[in-house]
């Protein structure tokens, strides 16, 4: 599993390279591989419950809100987001190392706190940032399936437990959204093209967990400007001097820390 502190560190520097994007409260249109909570992608966990009434009620408190312009709207879905968190959470307890099931726990107590910010508040709060996890959720036939699988749950356990303690302690917080890869070579497209139609604000993205699918992203990544953190790609032909406007990728967590401030 990656470590917390790694991936702290890359939520850090992803925090400060972005701009303060307005994300949309709920996004809709989102494909059948690509989640915030909404539905359970693992095939094996889709029967899961109260995990798979939790995302029943994330779902529809995000319909309910939609943007989150209209207070009594927001309102009206803050008690399917309380219901949506109390599943979760008790989904997580009995689930402890699922970390499909804690990043949508995640997801809706930030979506929950911040209806309850709109729907209170006489001040606009800052919004959320939406950071995309892109791994294996469901690898495709290979001899090397549950070690793909171990992989991509390192990553996205990581991510999920860096999520948690980074919006507990910053006034910024955070949504993940978890984009399947399948590791398959053919999927890096469509998915950056799925995340960027419906969220355009989408400040970076965690992945892909090799490096063969990492090397071909690259361009597609650069093309449309997301910042790509690939901690577990080691291929020496992935190269930050082939990515230009802030586009970064770093292989190692070495070069990661030299980045930091020296005090």
């Amino acid at each position: 599993m990656l470590t917390g502190l790694g991936i702290v560190l890359i939520i850090w520097i992803i925090s400060i390279l972005s701009s303060s994007p307005e994300v949309a409260l709920c996004p809709t249109g989102l494909p059948d591989n690509i989640s915030y909570g909404d539905k359970i992608l693992n095939e094996n966990d889709r029967n899961l419950d109260p995990a798979q009434s939790g995302t029943k009620k994330l779902q529809e408190a995000c319909t309910k809100f939609g943007n989150g312009q209209d207070k009594n709207a927001v309102a009206a879905g803050i008690p399917l987001l309380n219901q949506a968190v109390n599943n979760l959470t008790t989904a997580h307890e009995q689930n402890t190392n699922n970390a499909e099931i804690l990043t949508y726990k995640n997801n809706a107590e930030v979506y929950r706190d911040y209806a309850i910010e709109i729907s209170q508040s006489t001040q606009k709060p800052n919004r959320p940032k939406i950071l995309a996890v892109a791994i294996p959720v469901n690898p495709r036939n290979s001899s090397l399936k549950e070690e793909i699988k171990e992989s991509a749950d390192g990553i996205n356990l990581g991510v999920a437990i860096a999520q948690k303690e980074f919006n507990q302690k910053n006034n910024h917080k955070f949504i993940v959204f978890i984009a399947d890869d399948k590791n398959d070579t053919n999927t890096a497209e469509p998915i950056i093209n799925s995340l960027k139609k419906v969220q355009p604000e989408i400040v970076g993205v965690v992945g892909h967990a090799f490096s063969s699918l990492t090397i071909n992203a690259v361009n597609f990544y650069n093309k449309n400007k997301l910042v790509l953190i690939s901690p577990t790609s080691t291929a020496v032909n992935i190269r930050p001097g082939n990515l230009t406007d802030g586009e970064i990728i770093y292989s190692e967590f070495a070069p990661l820390i030299n980045q930091l401030p020296k005090k």
